[in-house]
């Protein structure tokens, strides 16, 4: 639903629920471009979201 929103881009994915790591860590890293409204217009900002399992945020 996120990256559906037309001011939002896809920078980078990484999908560790599919290619788990050693440890368990179940995760969705997304990096996207994010418009920020500013006094002198409008810049676009890239930031990270990770969704993580509830176990993994223990």
């Amino acid at each position: 639903m996120l990256l559906n929103q037309p001011d939002i881009t896809l920078i980078k994915r990484k999908d560790y629920s599919k290619a788990l790591k050693k440890s368990g860590y179940r995760s969705l890293h997304l990096v996207i471009s994010v418009p920020v409204f500013q006094p002198t217009g409008i810049k676009n900002v890239n930031v990270e979201i990770q969704i993580r399992t509830v176990g993994v945020d223990m």
